[in-house]
């Protein structure tokens, strides 16, 4: 007579613990992407406002300021002056001029070289327009600094990037 041995089923068992584990992996997963999201702040585009400074024309500044138009690989044009003196308020004389046969509105950004830091920093101005000079974002010292000089185009009515204009200069002291 043969026997015969009813084994137990353990699948009900495995199922459980595999059930188990994977609700354990998603809990962590979740937990994980909660921590990264509120560590993590998504940088949106903050539409930047008109300068209330920009007058209607094109600037005659002194000779010494070396204004005149910058190349720029774009389709845009602009002027601005060469040579940056830091005024005893610490503003700073910039002429920056958006072509009136543009059709791109530009900002300008004047960061610190080395720390990156932004010093100046203007508003959007139309094409015709120009901003004689910016005012400091920051305290500064007076001594003469590397700067990087960021010119950055809109195309109107849709805030698209029409190109970016990077220089480096100098900034001298008053």
């Amino acid at each position: 007579m043969e026997r015969k041995q009813n084994l137990r089923s353990v699948t009900g068992k495995k199922k459980r613990y595999v059930m188990i584990a994977c609700i354990a992996v998603m809990l962590v997963l979740a937990a994980v992407l909660i921590i990264y999201a509120a560590t993590h702040e998504k940088k949106s585009f903050h539409q930047p406002e008109m300068d209330s400074h920009a007058v209607e024309g094109t600037p005659q500044p002194d000779s010494g300021f070396l204004y005149g138009e910058v190349p720029a690989k774009y389709a845009y044009h602009f002027s601005m002056a060469a040579n940056l003196y830091m005024q005893p308020d610490q503003s700073v004389y910039v002429y920056f001029t958006n072509a009136s046969e543009n059709t791109e509105l530009l900002r300008c950004e004047i960061t610190d070289a080395k720390s990156e830091k932004v010093l100046y920093e203007s508003g959007v101005i139309k094409p015709g327009t120009y901003i004689e000079k910016l005012s400091p974002t920051v305290n500064l010292d007076n001594t003469a600094r590397d700067i990087t000089v960021k010119v950055y185009a809109y195309k109107d009515g849709s805030w698209y990037s029409a190109g970016t204009t990077t220089m480096n200069m100098k900034l001298q002291p008053w």
